[in-house]
Protein backbone atom coordinates (compact mmCIF):
# COMPACT_ATOMS: atom_id res chain seq x y z
CA UNK A 1 0.00 0.00 0.00
CA UNK A 2 1.40 3.18 -1.05
CA UNK A 3 1.27 6.38 0.88
CA UNK A 4 -0.94 9.03 -0.73
CA UNK A 5 -0.45 13.19 0.02
CA UNK A 6 -2.91 15.78 -1.76
CA UNK A 7 -1.56 17.11 -4.05
CA UNK A 8 -1.58 20.94 -3.13
CA UNK A 9 -1.22 22.20 -6.76
CA UNK A 10 -1.09 25.67 -5.84
CA UNK A 11 -2.16 28.25 -2.61
CA UNK A 12 -5.78 29.08 -2.97
CA UNK A 13 -6.27 26.12 -5.07
CA UNK A 14 -9.95 24.84 -4.76
CA UNK A 15 -11.18 21.21 -5.57
CA UNK A 16 -14.40 19.25 -4.39
CA UNK A 17 -13.98 15.71 -3.50
CA UNK A 18 -16.53 12.77 -2.62
CA UNK A 19 -16.27 12.10 1.16
CA UNK A 20 -19.41 9.90 0.38
CA UNK A 21 -21.99 8.61 -1.85
CA UNK A 22 -23.39 11.92 -3.69
CA UNK A 23 -21.57 13.87 -0.33
CA UNK A 24 -18.95 16.15 -1.81
CA UNK A 25 -16.67 18.46 0.45
CA UNK A 26 -14.27 21.91 -0.73
CA UNK A 27 -10.69 21.67 -0.31
CA UNK A 28 -8.98 24.38 -0.12
CA UNK A 29 -5.47 24.51 -0.47
CA UNK A 30 -3.75 26.97 2.32
CA UNK A 31 -0.19 26.27 1.94
CA UNK A 32 2.43 24.63 0.19
CA UNK A 33 5.27 24.06 2.46
CA UNK A 34 4.09 21.80 4.31
CA UNK A 35 0.44 21.13 1.99
CA UNK A 36 -1.98 22.74 4.19
CA UNK A 37 -5.47 22.03 3.49
CA UNK A 38 -8.76 23.98 5.05
CA UNK A 39 -12.00 21.66 4.30
CA UNK A 40 -15.25 23.34 5.88
CA UNK A 41 -18.46 21.94 7.12
CA UNK A 42 -16.24 18.26 7.68
CA UNK A 43 -18.33 18.10 10.58
CA UNK A 44 -22.15 18.62 10.92
CA UNK A 45 -23.27 20.69 13.74
CA UNK A 46 -24.60 18.01 15.67
CA UNK A 47 -20.91 15.59 14.96
CA UNK A 48 -19.10 18.72 16.53
CA UNK A 49 -21.83 18.58 19.44
CA UNK A 50 -22.00 14.69 19.89
CA UNK A 51 -17.74 14.92 20.34
CA UNK A 52 -17.96 17.59 23.05
CA UNK A 53 -20.39 15.92 25.21
CA UNK A 54 -18.83 12.32 24.83
CA UNK A 55 -15.78 14.00 25.79
CA UNK A 56 -16.78 15.81 28.70
CA UNK A 57 -18.66 12.36 29.68
CA UNK A 58 -15.32 10.51 29.71
CA UNK A 59 -13.46 13.70 31.51
CA UNK A 60 -11.42 16.34 31.04
CA UNK A 61 -7.51 16.34 32.41
CA UNK A 62 -5.52 19.21 31.96
CA UNK A 63 -3.12 19.89 29.05
CA UNK A 64 0.45 19.71 30.96
CA UNK A 65 1.93 17.62 28.75
CA UNK A 66 4.31 16.46 31.43
CA UNK A 67 2.48 12.79 31.55
CA UNK A 68 5.10 10.06 33.79
CA UNK A 69 4.96 6.57 34.43
CA UNK A 70 6.66 4.32 37.51
CA UNK A 71 10.31 3.02 36.42
CA UNK A 72 10.23 0.00 39.09
CA UNK A 73 13.77 -0.80 39.09
CA UNK A 74 14.91 2.73 39.70
CA UNK A 75 12.01 4.41 41.99
CA UNK A 76 11.77 7.43 40.04
CA UNK A 77 9.35 8.76 37.23
CA UNK A 78 10.32 9.10 33.33
CA UNK A 79 9.01 12.69 31.63
CA UNK A 80 7.16 12.32 28.84
CA UNK A 81 9.33 12.55 25.62
CA UNK A 82 6.71 15.29 24.41
CA UNK A 83 7.63 17.24 27.13
CA UNK A 84 11.44 16.83 27.57
CA UNK A 85 11.70 18.17 23.82
CA UNK A 86 9.30 20.83 24.19
CA UNK A 87 11.95 22.28 26.85
CA UNK A 88 15.28 20.96 24.94
CA UNK A 89 14.90 24.54 23.12
CA UNK A 90 18.31 23.90 21.38
CA UNK A 91 17.75 20.74 20.93
CA UNK A 92 20.61 19.02 22.09
CA UNK A 93 19.40 16.38 24.17
CA UNK A 94 19.69 17.73 27.70
CA UNK A 95 18.04 20.29 29.40
CA UNK A 96 20.37 23.31 30.00
CA UNK A 97 20.21 25.88 33.29
CA UNK A 98 18.09 28.52 31.54
CA UNK A 99 16.00 25.62 29.95
CA UNK A 100 15.25 24.35 33.46
CA UNK A 101 14.50 28.12 34.76
CA UNK A 102 11.53 28.30 32.10
CA UNK A 103 10.18 24.87 32.39
CA UNK A 104 9.75 25.52 36.29
CA UNK A 105 8.04 28.95 35.75
CA UNK A 106 5.92 27.44 33.35
CA UNK A 107 5.03 24.51 35.28
CA UNK A 108 5.36 25.21 38.93
CA UNK A 109 5.29 29.39 38.93
CA UNK A 110 8.86 29.20 40.65
CA UNK A 111 11.34 32.31 39.10
CA UNK A 112 14.69 31.49 40.18
CA UNK A 113 18.50 32.73 39.10
CA UNK A 114 20.58 30.67 38.00
CA UNK A 115 22.60 30.59 41.36
CA UNK A 116 19.33 29.90 43.18
CA UNK A 117 18.98 27.01 41.01
CA UNK A 118 21.97 25.37 41.77
CA UNK A 119 21.40 25.35 44.62
CA UNK A 120 18.06 23.50 44.28
CA UNK A 121 19.11 21.20 42.21
CA UNK A 122 22.29 20.33 44.59
CA UNK A 123 20.76 20.25 47.75
CA UNK A 124 18.04 18.00 45.77
CA UNK A 125 20.82 15.74 43.99
CA UNK A 126 18.42 16.28 40.43
CA UNK A 127 21.85 16.75 38.47
CA UNK A 128 23.36 13.07 39.41
CA UNK A 129 25.83 13.77 37.40
CA UNK A 130 26.72 17.38 38.45
CA UNK A 131 27.71 18.44 34.88
CA UNK A 132 25.51 21.15 35.01
CA UNK A 133 23.15 19.89 32.78
CA UNK A 134 19.78 18.01 33.03
CA UNK A 135 19.27 14.18 31.16
CA UNK A 136 16.54 12.80 30.08
CA UNK A 137 16.40 10.54 33.69
CA UNK A 138 17.77 13.77 35.84
CA UNK A 139 14.84 15.70 34.04
CA UNK A 140 12.51 12.84 34.72
CA UNK A 141 12.96 13.26 38.58
CA UNK A 142 11.41 16.57 39.14
CA UNK A 143 7.43 15.63 38.80
CA UNK A 144 8.48 13.19 42.20
CA UNK A 145 10.66 16.52 43.55
CA UNK A 146 8.18 19.19 43.08
CA UNK A 147 6.75 19.33 46.65
CA UNK A 148 10.86 19.53 48.12
CA UNK A 149 11.67 22.02 45.31
CA UNK A 150 9.14 24.54 45.97
CA UNK A 151 10.02 24.10 49.64
CA UNK A 152 13.59 25.31 48.72
CA UNK A 153 13.16 27.37 46.00
CA UNK A 154 10.21 30.00 47.89
CA UNK A 155 12.74 29.55 50.96
CA UNK A 156 15.75 31.76 49.03
CA UNK A 157 15.59 35.29 48.58
CA UNK A 158 13.74 35.63 45.01
CA UNK A 159 15.80 37.66 42.72
CA UNK A 160 14.84 39.35 39.64
CA UNK A 161 14.25 37.26 36.38
CA UNK A 162 16.76 38.14 33.82
CA UNK A 163 16.39 39.99 31.02
CA UNK A 164 16.64 37.50 28.33
CA UNK A 165 14.89 34.83 30.73
CA UNK A 166 12.21 37.27 31.02
CA UNK A 167 11.13 37.49 27.35
CA UNK A 168 11.18 33.78 27.40
CA UNK A 169 8.87 33.87 30.78
CA UNK A 170 6.47 35.86 28.82
CA UNK A 171 5.04 33.06 26.89
CA UNK A 172 3.64 31.55 29.82
CA UNK A 173 3.23 28.27 30.24
CA UNK A 174 3.32 25.81 26.91
CA UNK A 175 0.14 24.88 26.81
CA UNK A 176 -3.10 25.82 28.45
CA UNK A 177 -5.93 23.69 27.86
CA UNK A 178 -7.80 20.32 29.34
CA UNK A 179 -8.46 16.94 26.96
CA UNK A 180 -9.81 14.17 26.83
CA UNK A 181 -9.14 10.83 24.67
CA UNK A 182 -12.07 8.61 22.81
CA UNK A 183 -12.30 5.93 20.74
CA UNK A 184 -14.05 5.27 17.83
CA UNK A 185 -16.81 3.64 19.10
CA UNK A 186 -17.46 6.50 21.67
CA UNK A 187 -17.35 9.16 18.95
CA UNK A 188 -18.08 7.46 15.36
CA UNK A 189 -19.42 4.38 16.40
CA UNK A 190 -20.56 3.53 12.52
CA UNK A 191 -17.39 4.72 11.00
CA UNK A 192 -19.17 7.67 9.10
CA UNK A 193 -16.16 10.39 10.03
CA UNK A 194 -13.35 7.81 9.77
CA UNK A 195 -15.23 6.96 5.84
CA UNK A 196 -14.78 10.22 5.43
CA UNK A 197 -11.28 10.92 6.59
CA UNK A 198 -10.49 7.43 4.18
CA UNK A 199 -12.20 9.51 1.41
CA UNK A 200 -10.62 12.39 1.54
CA UNK A 201 -7.09 11.55 2.32
CA UNK A 202 -7.28 8.31 0.49
CA UNK A 203 -5.41 6.43 3.56
CA UNK A 204 -6.10 3.15 3.89
CA UNK A 205 -9.04 2.11 6.55
CA UNK A 206 -6.97 -0.21 7.83
CA UNK A 207 -3.66 2.17 8.92
CA UNK A 208 -6.91 4.91 10.09
CA UNK A 209 -8.67 2.29 12.08
CA UNK A 210 -5.86 1.14 14.00
CA UNK A 211 -4.55 4.62 15.08
CA UNK A 212 -4.18 6.39 18.32
CA UNK A 213 -7.74 7.81 19.86
CA UNK A 214 -9.18 11.11 19.26
CA UNK A 215 -7.50 13.58 21.15
CA UNK A 216 -10.44 16.29 22.23
CA UNK A 217 -8.90 19.88 23.66
CA UNK A 218 -10.84 22.69 25.39
CA UNK A 219 -9.46 25.86 25.85
CA UNK A 220 -11.21 28.71 28.28
CA UNK A 221 -9.56 32.30 27.98
CA UNK A 222 -6.28 32.73 27.24
CA UNK A 223 -5.86 29.36 26.54
CA UNK A 224 -3.02 28.47 24.17
CA UNK A 225 -0.75 26.02 23.01
CA UNK A 226 2.62 27.59 21.69
CA UNK A 227 4.30 25.99 18.67
CA UNK A 228 5.38 22.68 18.18
CA UNK A 229 5.41 19.58 16.26
CA UNK A 230 3.41 16.52 16.30
CA UNK A 231 5.93 14.61 15.59
CA UNK A 232 9.26 13.63 15.79
CA UNK A 233 12.84 13.12 13.84
CA UNK A 234 14.44 9.67 13.23
CA UNK A 235 17.33 11.00 15.71
CA UNK A 236 15.01 11.88 18.57
CA UNK A 237 15.76 9.53 21.22
CA UNK A 238 19.26 8.37 19.67
CA UNK A 239 19.66 6.82 16.51
CA UNK A 240 18.01 3.34 18.15
CA UNK A 241 14.99 4.76 18.97
CA UNK A 242 12.03 3.36 17.11
CA UNK A 243 8.24 4.62 16.67
CA UNK A 244 5.93 4.75 19.73
CA UNK A 245 3.07 2.74 18.63
CA UNK A 246 4.88 -0.12 17.37
CA UNK A 247 7.54 -0.21 19.92
CA UNK A 248 5.56 -3.03 22.28
CA UNK A 249 6.80 -5.40 18.57
CA UNK A 250 10.62 -4.62 19.06
CA UNK A 251 12.71 -7.20 21.01
CA UNK A 252 14.05 -5.24 24.17
CA UNK A 253 17.39 -3.94 24.59
CA UNK A 254 20.25 -6.20 25.79
CA UNK A 255 20.00 -4.74 29.30
CA UNK A 256 16.33 -5.99 29.27
CA UNK A 257 14.59 -2.69 28.87
CA UNK A 258 12.62 -1.47 26.10
CA UNK A 259 13.87 0.29 23.40
CA UNK A 260 13.91 4.42 23.11
CA UNK A 261 10.79 5.64 21.08
CA UNK A 262 9.66 8.57 19.50
CA UNK A 263 6.07 9.78 17.87
CA UNK A 264 5.65 9.23 14.61
CA UNK A 265 3.09 10.98 13.29
CA UNK A 266 2.97 11.10 9.42
CA UNK A 267 0.13 13.75 9.26
CA UNK A 268 -2.79 15.80 11.56
CA UNK A 269 -6.25 16.51 11.41
CA UNK A 270 -8.21 19.51 13.61
CA UNK A 271 -11.67 19.71 13.83
CA UNK A 272 -12.59 22.68 14.94
CA UNK A 273 -15.77 22.01 17.48
CA UNK A 274 -16.58 25.33 17.85
CA UNK A 275 -15.70 28.76 18.02
CA UNK A 276 -14.65 31.20 20.54
CA UNK A 277 -17.41 33.62 21.55
CA UNK A 278 -15.34 36.74 20.38
CA UNK A 279 -12.23 35.21 17.97
CA UNK A 280 -9.32 33.90 18.97
CA UNK A 281 -7.91 30.79 19.20
CA UNK A 282 -6.86 30.77 15.87
CA UNK A 283 -4.14 27.85 14.67
CA UNK A 284 -0.96 29.39 12.73
CA UNK A 285 1.80 27.87 11.14
CA UNK A 286 4.66 30.22 11.82
CA UNK A 287 7.04 29.00 9.13
CA UNK A 288 4.53 27.75 6.29
CA UNK A 289 5.46 28.37 3.16
CA UNK A 290 9.09 29.87 3.95
CA UNK A 291 11.55 29.79 1.29
CA UNK A 292 14.18 28.38 4.08
CA UNK A 293 13.74 26.74 7.72
CA UNK A 294 16.78 26.72 10.16
CA UNK A 295 16.97 26.98 14.33
CA UNK A 296 19.58 30.20 13.55
CA UNK A 297 16.93 31.60 11.51
CA UNK A 298 14.71 31.38 14.69
CA UNK A 299 17.30 32.40 16.95
CA UNK A 300 17.90 35.33 14.75
CA UNK A 301 14.26 36.29 15.18
CA UNK A 302 14.41 36.61 18.47
CA UNK A 303 17.80 38.46 18.86
CA UNK A 304 17.26 40.90 15.95
CA UNK A 305 13.99 41.89 16.03
CA UNK A 306 12.91 40.19 19.61
CA UNK A 307 10.29 38.20 17.83
CA UNK A 308 9.88 34.55 19.23
CA UNK A 309 8.04 32.96 16.59
CA UNK A 310 6.86 29.84 18.95
CA UNK A 311 5.22 32.15 21.27
CA UNK A 312 1.66 32.29 19.89
CA UNK A 313 0.25 34.38 23.58
CA UNK A 314 2.50 37.34 21.84
CA UNK A 315 2.92 36.65 18.36
CA UNK A 316 0.09 34.92 16.90
CA UNK A 317 -0.58 37.66 14.10
CA UNK A 318 2.97 37.27 13.06
CA UNK A 319 2.78 33.99 11.68
CA UNK A 320 3.20 33.29 8.07
CA UNK A 321 -0.43 31.79 7.97
CA UNK A 322 -3.03 31.73 10.53
CA UNK A 323 -6.12 29.79 10.28
CA UNK A 324 -9.38 30.92 11.79
CA UNK A 325 -11.53 28.43 14.10
CA UNK A 326 -14.97 27.99 12.48
CA UNK A 327 -16.66 25.32 13.90
CA UNK A 328 -17.25 21.99 11.62
CA UNK A 329 -14.10 23.09 9.97
CA UNK A 330 -11.03 20.40 9.39
CA UNK A 331 -7.48 21.51 8.94
CA UNK A 332 -5.27 18.82 7.63
CA UNK A 333 -1.57 18.92 6.79
CA UNK A 334 1.70 16.35 6.62
CA UNK A 335 4.05 16.53 9.05
CA UNK A 336 6.66 14.04 6.90
CA UNK A 337 7.66 13.92 3.03
CA UNK A 338 6.79 11.50 1.07
CA UNK A 339 10.13 9.00 0.20
CA UNK A 340 9.87 6.07 -2.10
CA UNK A 341 5.72 5.85 -1.41
CA UNK A 342 6.20 5.38 2.46
CA UNK A 343 7.23 8.18 5.01
CA UNK A 344 10.08 9.89 4.79
CA UNK A 345 11.44 12.83 7.25
CA UNK A 346 10.16 15.55 9.20
CA UNK A 347 8.70 18.62 7.70
CA UNK A 348 9.96 21.14 9.92
CA UNK A 349 7.96 23.78 8.05
CA UNK A 350 4.89 21.73 9.86
CA UNK A 351 5.60 24.00 13.10
CA UNK A 352 2.15 25.00 14.65
CA UNK A 353 0.48 25.98 17.31
CA UNK A 354 -3.04 27.59 18.99
CA UNK A 355 -3.20 31.14 19.59
CA UNK A 356 -4.87 32.39 23.02
CA UNK A 357 -8.47 32.78 23.20
CA UNK A 358 -9.63 36.15 23.08
CA UNK A 359 -13.04 35.42 25.02
CA UNK A 360 -14.85 32.30 25.78
CA UNK A 361 -14.04 29.16 25.08
CA UNK A 362 -12.50 26.59 22.37
CA UNK A 363 -12.98 23.21 21.49
CA UNK A 364 -10.83 20.90 19.05
CA UNK A 365 -10.27 17.58 18.25
CA UNK A 366 -6.88 16.25 17.27
CA UNK A 367 -6.62 12.79 14.78
CA UNK A 368 -3.04 11.94 14.20
CA UNK A 369 -2.44 9.49 11.49
CA UNK A 370 0.71 7.26 12.49
CA UNK A 371 3.15 5.28 10.72
CA UNK A 372 6.57 3.40 11.10
CA UNK A 373 9.53 4.33 9.02
CA UNK A 374 9.84 0.43 9.05
CA UNK A 375 6.83 -0.72 6.14
CA UNK A 376 7.43 -4.07 7.39
CA UNK A 377 6.96 -3.28 11.32
CA UNK A 378 3.81 -1.04 10.42
CA UNK A 379 2.58 -3.93 8.42
CA UNK A 380 2.98 -6.78 11.61
CA UNK A 381 1.17 -3.77 13.89
CA UNK A 382 -1.88 -3.93 11.93
CA UNK A 383 -2.13 -7.38 11.36
CA UNK A 384 -1.15 -7.71 15.44
CA UNK A 385 -4.19 -5.02 15.32
CA UNK A 386 -7.02 -6.38 13.22
CA UNK A 387 -6.42 -10.30 14.80
CA UNK A 388 -6.03 -9.33 18.53
CA UNK A 389 -7.92 -5.52 18.56
CA UNK A 390 -6.45 -2.94 21.07
CA UNK A 391 -6.47 -3.80 24.71
CA UNK A 392 -6.54 -1.55 27.33
CA UNK A 393 -2.88 -1.07 27.87
CA UNK A 394 -2.31 0.07 24.57
CA UNK A 395 -4.73 2.76 25.05
CA UNK A 396 -2.19 6.03 25.50
CA UNK A 397 0.95 6.47 24.05
CA UNK A 398 2.80 6.52 27.25
CA UNK A 399 1.41 4.22 29.51
CA UNK A 400 3.15 0.79 30.09
CA UNK A 401 2.98 -1.07 27.08
CA UNK A 402 3.47 -5.27 26.95
CA UNK A 403 6.75 -6.00 25.03
CA UNK A 404 7.23 -8.99 23.38
CA UNK A 405 9.94 -11.60 23.56
CA UNK A 406 12.86 -11.72 20.49
CA UNK A 407 11.12 -15.06 19.82
CA UNK A 408 7.41 -13.68 19.53
CA UNK A 409 8.68 -10.51 17.54
CA UNK A 410 10.25 -13.25 15.08
CA UNK A 411 7.42 -15.11 14.82
CA UNK A 412 5.27 -12.22 14.01
CA UNK A 413 7.62 -11.13 11.35
CA UNK A 414 8.16 -14.67 9.41
CA UNK A 415 5.38 -14.07 7.48
CA UNK A 416 6.26 -10.50 6.15
CA UNK A 417 8.40 -10.23 2.78
CA UNK A 418 11.49 -8.60 2.73
CA UNK A 419 11.42 -4.88 1.05
CA UNK A 420 13.18 -5.82 -1.66
CA UNK A 421 10.75 -9.27 -2.44
CA UNK A 422 7.87 -6.94 -2.73
CA UNK A 423 6.70 -5.10 -5.91
CA UNK A 424 4.93 -2.76 -4.23
CA UNK A 425 3.19 -1.85 -0.44
CA UNK A 426 0.38 -3.21 -1.97
CA UNK A 427 0.50 -6.37 -0.09
CA UNK A 428 -0.34 -5.06 2.85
Amino acid sequence: MWINQLDPVEVGHIRNIEVGKGVFREVKTMAMKPPIFVIPNFLSNDECEFIKSAASEVGLHPSITFKKQTVKDEGVSEASSETFVEFDADGDGSISPPETLIFLQAMYNLSLSEDQLRTVQDHLEIDLDGDGELEEMEFARIPDLEDEIKRVGEGLKMDPVPIPLAKELKKGKTRRSENAQLRYSEYDPEMKIQNRVAALTGIHPDILHSNEDLTVVHYTSNGHYHAHYDTQTKSFNGNSSVCVHTRYLYPNQSDGTPPPFRICRFMTLVYYLNEPEEGGGQTAFPVADNDTWSYEGIEYELEANNRDINDLANHCMDSNLVIEAKKGTAIMWYNHYIEDGWMGDINMFSLHGGCDVTKGDKWIANQWVHLDHNFDMQKAFIADWIEHGRPEYRKSLYEPWEYRSTEQVQATNDDIPAQGQRESHEEL
